[in-house]
């Protein structure tokens, strides 16, 4: 479930990266990675369709390291944007884990032109030892694939 539509047609293609073992699997068992991808809003519209009232739902807790709940227990969206921060989680954490580095805000520098193309980068002792780059929409995101597969572009996280 993701808030982008761009996401089905990721889901869709062939070339998605992965192991030998899951390749052999998808052939053995005639499936794909990923069998379904659905919109926030789709979501939204089938429990409209089913007529299913949130406030006579059983509460449950909460699990699970990305799970970012408020002051008031509310479920809240991790910061960065519509992917639900996964970028900017990954990239605090790695500061952190690899280099003991809190982050703070994070300053996206955008690359060439395009405001929906950007990168932060993860400087110690003068040396880039973090570098992750945000594309937004499809053609985007083709983009940044395709400059990693001609080595044109330096990334730990896309």
């Amino acid at each position: 479930i993701m808030p982008c539509y761009d996401k089905k047609l990721e889901a869709a293609r062939d070339d998605v990266q992965e192991s030998s073992q899951t390749q052999q699997y998808r052939q053995q068992q005639s499936s794909r990675e990923v069998d379904c991808v659905l919109a926030t809003s789709e979501i939204l519209q089938l429990l409209q369709e089913q007529n299913i009232d949130f406030l006579s739902l059983p509460e449950a807790p909460l699990k699970g390291q990305f799970i970012n709940i408020d002051d008031s227990g509310r479920l809240c969206g991790m910061m960065g944007g519509t992917s639900g921060g996964a970028l900017e989680y990954v990239y605090r954490y790695a500061a952190k884990e690899l280099w003991n580095v809190e982050v703070g805000n994070i300053t996206y520098k955008q690359l060439g032109r395009n405001p929906d193309f950007t990168e932060v980068t993860l400087e110690v002792d003068g040396e880039t030892v973090l570098r992750f780059a945000r594309a937004n929409g499809f053609r985007n995101i083709q983009n940044v694939v395709r400059r990693l597969k001609q080595s044109k572009m330096e990334s730990q996280y896309d």
